[in-house]
């Protein structure tokens, strides 16, 4: 007689496919994603590696990937309304993406670029998934404000930033913010223009993050504070933590203008392998020494 109770449940074989995937390592560039997050310290922190290698739950992953999918559900819905969307790059076949000429480790990739008869010039589309509670967030600063751009600016700042860069460097007038509630389906959206003086700040910001080695200072004064909750820097930034050994917290490294990293104690461009395992000669940087 078969022990069912014994045997493993499906959930649980579909969970430990997750587990097994290999831990995710933080991007290599500072993304347009980033640059409007609330704490610029967290950004920094991304761009250091300072926290090195995060395993995310399965939960999280599968959240991640319903991101993606559910994006091309949001342009079906838009192209039956006469939309055109474009999501890739006919000549790479990859997401439009950008680099910024005077800092390439500034990059972005975005939703997509395309328009519509009703609206004049071409426009940027920014896609998003939200629960229900952040997306009633953005319903009620819209009720509050009768105004659905001053609603997203108060509500999703980071997500306006990031719309913000990429009109900025493709050269667009106005951008499509649509979001979708995960748990009912409403659908919310609003037009975004473009807007220079937010657009330089964030660019300059950018600018300070990459070649700065001073931290930033710390926007939350404790680590249960709301905002660092979910940081995976939080240990590190209020705790003092031991910081990841990479090249990018070495002393001896520093950021160049056309997207490399330089090891000035050897006088070598430094590859993405190179700046992961480091070398004997590492110095951890002053400004992530914990206070003497």
């Amino acid at each position: 007689m078969v022990d069912w109770a014994s045997l493993p449940r499906p959930h649980e074989l579909v969970n430990a496919r997750y587990e097994d995937t290999p831990p995710n390592r933080p991007r290599p560039h500072l993304g347009a994603s980033a640059i409007g997050a609330d704490c610029a310290r967290s950004v920094w922190y991304d761009f250091r590696w300072v926290s090195g290698e995060q395993q995310h739950p399965p939960a999280l992953q599968r959240l991640f990937a319903r991101g993606h999918r559910e994006e091309a559900l949001i342009i079906d819905e838009l192209q039956k309304v006469g939309f055109v969307v474009q999501q890739y790059d006919p000549d790479t076949g990859s997401q439009i993406r950008f680099i910024s000429p005077d800092n390439q480790h500034f990059q972005g990739a975005c939703d997509g670029q395309g328009g519509h008869a009703l609206y004049p010039g071409p426009l940027l589309f920014e896609f998003k998934t939200s629960n229900d509670a952040n997306f009633k967030k953005i319903i009620k600063a819209e009720r509050e404000t009768s105004d659905p751009l001053l609603a997203l600016k108060q509500v999703k700042a980071q997500h306006y930033g990031q719309m913000q860069i990429y009109m900025r460097f493709f050269q667009l007038p106005a951008a499509v913010y649509y979001v979708i509630n995960k748990n009912s389906d409403d659908h919310w959206s609003v037009i975004v223009p473009y807007d220079e003086t937010a657009a330089e700040r964030l660019t300059e910001l950018a600018d300070l993050l990459v070649f700065g080695d001073i931290l930033p200072p710390r926007r939350f004064s404790s680590s249960t504070s709301f905002g660092c909750r979910f940081c995976p820097h939080k240990d590190i930034c209020h705790e003092q933590a031991p910081v990841n050994r990479s090249c990018r917290t070495c002393s001896h490294a520093q950021p160049t203008e056309d997207g490399d990293w330089r090891c000035n104690r050897y006088d070598q461009i430094l590859s993405i392998t190179e700046q992961w395992q480091g070398c004997d000669a590492y110095c951890l940087m002053d400004s992530l020494k914990p206070p003497s």
